[in-house]
Parts: structure tokens; C-alpha cells; sequence
């Protein structure tokens, strides 16, 4: 196995070669921040065993690697990997399908090394992808000790004791911020404005919890959180109606059909007038 490599020396303003070297590259840390990665490193190696994925890297397309190496066995590999050292190690932070690929294919590894990843990359080259899911987008912010990602998992832990099933993460972004930012909270814009509310409104969701069990469901969610925020919605009138009216609520797929069930529970046998939520939401009636 041949590993060729050129690295660059921090200290002085010039090139160090350690071997000869087969792919030519200038680096030059000019119009860099101190705190911005910089390529320190470039090199070819038919070594596999010197890459590792980086933590909380998406899962890999074994199916997809073996379509990319199908074309290097023709063309031969002319990508590059990015990677920092970590001790004997290059962890691969973009390419490791392109890094897999090459070894199904028999064809060196072309790589660059970094000085550090950039932060939140993963998220950012992923967010787009199918297999970068918001739970997986979560789990990596977790991971990388994001404290708003904390907050919001501490909310999300709080509920399962009052729930068979704990608040799902886009319920819980939603009534924590108040509109629904799964988009947002992919792209770190995210902000937990609405914790008190986020609260009350689950203490509401757990009595309601007594006679049906969806209530922790996305769409049933969002609906009551728009009536609860409607400015008609007493909580107190609800308890009172449960008991002979739970039957109205339900958990179809449309948001307004699902308001509609509530305030026909909210209703049920009222003497002092019915109560408009659908109008009251902005919303307009088949």
C-alpha cells in the first residue's frame, strides 16, 4: 500500500513536501479567519484502513457505493475526500461513499486534509437529503452539545410521564416556538420563545389523555395549539364536556377537520351559546 502526501507548514510561508507528490496543489492560508478550516494536507493512498467516518456521519449507501466504484473501474477516481487526523486515522467528514467506492473498486483514495471540520457541516451538506431525517439532524446537534437542541430534548423527556407515547419532535418545535420550524431548526435559526405556553398547553393535551390516546400525535397537536391560542378556548369548559363528548375528537389528516372535532367536544350540549374555533383559527368551513 502507497500513501503520497504534501502537507503544509503553519509556521512558515512555504510548501513542505514529506513525499513525492502526484497531485499538485497550492495551499496558501491567505484571506483565512484564525477559526476558518483550512486544507493543511493533500494525498493519494490505496491504504483504506486509514479512513473512519466521522461521528454521527448519515448511514452509508452500500447500493449507491457500489454504483460509483461501477463507473471508477471505467474512468477511474478523479473525486476527492475531505478529512481530519485523528491520530492514525483520517475521519471522513464529506465523501465517505466516494472513499468506499474506491476501495470496492480497487482505485486509490484521493483525499484532503483539514484543519478542522467546519462546525455543523453534517447538517448542512445533509439537511436536504432523504436519509438526513429531522430526528437524525436532532440527534446530531445533541451530540455536538447544541444547547437549544438540549432544551427542547429536556421538553421532550418532560412529557413521557404524562403520556403512553412522549411529544414527538415536531410537535414539540412547534409549540415551543409557536409556528412550525422544522425548516428553521435544521438550519440553526431556530429559538424557544414559547416554554410557559408550551406548558400549559401540555397539561391540557394530559387531561384530554384520559379518553382518547392520540393526543400526542403531530397534526392533533398543532390543531389544539391553535385553539388553545385562539383566545376562546377555557380549558375548564373542556373537562366538563370529555366525559359525554371525547368521541368527537379524532386525528384526520387535515388540520381543520381535526378543529372541527374539537369544537364540536367543546360544544357538545351547550347552553350558553356555541363556541366558532374554525373562524376564530383564520380558517373558512367546506
Amino acid at each position: 500500500m502507497k500513501t503520497k502526501t504534501k502537507k503544509w507548514n503553519k509556521n512558515i510561508n512555504h510548501k513542505k513536501e514529506t513525499s513525492e507528490l502526484t497531485i499538485e496543489s497550492f495551499i496558501d492560508s491567505y484571506g483565512y479567519s484564525e477559526n476558518e478550516p483550512v486544507r493543511i494536507e493533500c494525498g493519494v493512498t490505496s491504504d483504506y484502513s486509514i479512513f473512519k467516518p466521522h461521528f454521527a456521519q448519515r448511514p452509508l449507501n452500500e447500493l449507491r457505493c457500489k454504483k460509483i466504484a461501477k463507473d471508477m473501474k471505467i474512468y477511474g477516481n478523479f473525486s476527492s475526500i475531505q478529512c481530519v487526523r485523528e491520530g492514525k486515522h483520517l475521519s471522513v467528514w464529506d465523501g465517505q461513499h466516494v472513499c468506499r467506492a474506491a476501495e470496492l473498486a480497487v482505485k486509490p483514495v484521493n483525499y484532503d486534509v483539514y484543519s478542522q471540520v467546519p462546525e455543523f457541516i453534517l447538517s448542512i451538506k445533509s439537511s436536504n437529503t432523504k436519509a438526513w431525517t429531522l430526528q437524525r439532524t436532532h440527534n446530531y446537534f445533541l451530540e455536538m452539545g447544541n444547547d437549544t437542541a438540549i432544551e427542547v430534548q429536556d421538553f421532550i423527556d418532560g412529557t413521557s410521564s404524562l403520556f403512553r407515547k412522549s411529544i414527538g419532535l415536531t410537535a414539540a418545535l412547534r409549540l415551543l416556538s409557536g409556528v412550525y420550524s422544522n425548516d428553521n431548526y435544521k438550519e440553526r435559526k431556530y429559538k424557544v420563545t414559547e416554554l410557559a405556553s408550551a406548558n400549559r398547553i401540555v397539561r391540557c393535551l394530559a387531561d384530554i389523555s384520559k379518553y382518547v390516546y392520540f393526543v400526542t400525535d403531530s397534526k392533533f397537536v398543532s390543531s389544539f395549539q391553535s385553539v388553545y391560542n385562539c383566545g376562546l378556548y377555557d380549558h375548564s369548559v373542556m373537562k366538563k364536556r370529555l366525559p359525554k363528548s371525547y368521541m368527537q375528537l379524532h386525528n384526520q389528516l387535515k388540520v381543520i377537520d381535526i378543529i372541527i372535532g374539537i369544537e364540536n367536544c367543546y360544544n357538545h350540549r351547550s347552553r350558553s351559546g356555541a363556541v366558532d374555533f374554525v373562524a376564530a383559527c383564520g380558517l373558512k368551513r367546506k
